[in-house]
């Protein structure tokens, strides 16, 4: 594990973070980026795959779920926090993912985070989640709306993706293929930050411009696209961005494109150059790796966004 690898720490809360972080650990994510799972349900937590397991709120669940209630979340992580600490550390980046909706990811997740906030402001702060279907029901739209609105007030950067838009690409598949895709586009976001800080090329993006784009960001947006080519790979990418998000006159992008060896630069910088145009950000950082592949590979973060979901979702307004 490099030195700035080892300085990144994964935490994923509740179900939906757990099971994120399981997929990162088959994915050989923990290679350069310590894996921890925080739990009440002890047999989800028993199941799930990580570097670090927590099990949080015994005295109060007895290993059971929180039944939903954000209390009861906020309670156990604040309770059993110095468990907490003690597995993750104090990481130059510090990502923590789970879903929107229930009692660990809408409470526990901002304990941790105003904890990390307060002590070490220093590090970096990334909340990578989901708010909730509709179909779910209002307590849970409710719970999110509440777990997020706390969230983008502690975190530097919370990349948030909504299931109702998402909703409109798996409805035709069966229900626990549905979640799984979930789950995987989570880690596939995370993944690739990690990947960005910790992998080089031949035209490379530093730590410092991960953190120019990443630092007091405010609500972020990713996508990951293949294509036969760039262009196809990069149109793939937005596309598959799960947020009503329009770009500022404060947003910033990272694009990371992977190519075959004999794509052009010119190619190449069809991403970025797309990229910018499609949001018209303000600043735009972009880095390009070689690898032995068929196809092309894109990923694209950007940051200081704006939501029309998001701005009804705090005005005290449901989705």
């Amino acid at each position: 594990m490099s030195r700035i690898a080892n300085q990144i720490t994964v935490v994923g809360v509740g179900s939906a973070g757990c099971n994120t972080v399981t997929r990162l650990y088959d994915m050989n994510v923990s290679q350069n980026a310590k894996l921890v799972a925080v739990h009440t349900e002890e047999v989800h937590l028993e199941k799930s795959r990580a570097d670090e397991k927590v099990l949080v709120g015994e005295r109060v669940t007895h290993g059971r779920g929180t039944g939903g209630v954000v209390s009861v979340g906020a309670r156990v992580m604040t309770e059993d926090l110095s468990s907490v600490i003690s597995k993750v550390g104090s990481p130059k980046t510090l990502i923590v993912c789970g879903g929107l909706g229930g009692g660990m990811g809408s409470g526990g997740m901002p304990v941790l985070l105003e904890y990390y906030k307060e002590k070490y402001p220093d590090i970096l702060r990334l909340v990578v989640t989901t708010f909730p279907f509709k179909f779910e029901g209002l307590n849970r739209k409710e719970n999110a709306t509440h777990g997020l609105t706390r969230l983008m007030d502690l975190a530097d950067l919370t990349v948030l993706n909504l299931n109702d838009i998402l909703f409109e690409s798996i409805r035709e598949y069966p229900m626990m293929v549905g979640f799984k895709l979930l789950d995987l586009i989570l880690a596939l976001t995370i993944k690739g930050m990690v990947d960005i800080i910790t992998k080089g090329g031949d035209i490379g993006i530093s730590y410092g411009d991960f953190e120019a784009v990443s630092r007091n960001a405010g609500l972020g947006m990713v996508g990951h696209g293949t294509g036969v080519n760039v262009r196809e790979a990069v149109e793939n990418a937005i596309s598959n961005v799960y947020l009503d998000g329009v770009g500022t006159s404060d947003s910033y992008a990272l694009v990371y494109v992977a190519t075959p060896e004999n794509v052009t630069m010119g190619e190449a910088s069809i991403a970025p150059d797309t990229v910018s145009k499609k949001y018209e950000v303000t600043r735009m950082f972009w880095g390009h790796r070689i690898e032995s592949r068929n196809n092309v590979q894109v990923m694209l973060l950007v940051s200081n966004v704006q939501s029309d979901s998001v701005t009804s979702v705090r005005s005290g307004f449901l989705l």
